[in-house]
């Protein structure tokens, strides 16, 4: 079996998930000690707390522990999609393999379960179109019910492409002529070609 075609994550989607988990973690540490670009608690004369600045100190407190939540989530995604890279797509010249049973299993689709693979793009509520690798399949019923970062409409695997490191449109030329191949190895030897169109 050989590999034709391998689709990561893209390192500069990573990255940037990463860094907004910094982001937020900075942000959670400033409003709790640092107070660089947040405000501190009011304090009165004493130096003590004052009615206001309790309230502003559990104000700060909610922040940042949500912050907190948040960011470390995101930081730990980016560290290890940057320094774990494994496929996400992968097409051989019997199959298209694809992530989507989990963070870390996949689906192996062979080519005679194809029926067609074409990109597409889907309208997130008035959003820029998040972009998509449409799949066509003879059985869903043999595949995940609940796939990760991926629907089912009918017999159509919609899959999330968004964060790919090469394009839908790019990976689903490669579907087709992994499609084509198939229907090669199938012809006789001494077959006609197929004709198109005409009377």
């Amino acid at each position: 079996m050989s590999v034709q075609l391998t689709v990561e994550r893209s390192p500069i989607r990573q990255f940037l998930i990463g860094f907004a988990g910094v982001v937020l973690i900075v942000t959670a540490l400033d409003i709790l000690w640092w107070h660089v670009l947040s405000s501190a608690p009011t304090v009165g004369d004493d130096g003590g707390l004052t009615t206001r600045g309790i309230v502003e100190r559990r104000q700060d407190i909610l922040w940042s522990s949500l912050f907190v939540v948040v960011g470390v989530p995101l930081l730990f995604v980016g560290i290890v999609g940057l320094f774990r890279r494994a496929p996400v797509v992968e097409l051989s010249d019997d199959a298209l393999y694809l992530r989507i049973a989990g963070p870390s299993r996949g689906v192996r689709i062979p080519w005679s379960e194809v029926l067609s693979v074409r990109s597409g793009s889907e309208d997130d509520d008035g959003r820029v179109p998040g972009r998509q690798l449409l799949i066509e399949v003879a059985d869903p019923a043999m595949y995940p019910p609940d796939p990760w970062a991926a629907e089912w409409d009918g017999s159509v695997l919609h899959v999330d492409a968004d964060a790919w490191d090469v394009p839908a449109e790019e990976v689903a030329v490669h579907c087709n002529l992994g499609l084509a191949r198939l229907v090669g190895s199938r012809r006789e030897p001494g077959d006609p070609p197929e004709q198109q169109g005409g009377d």
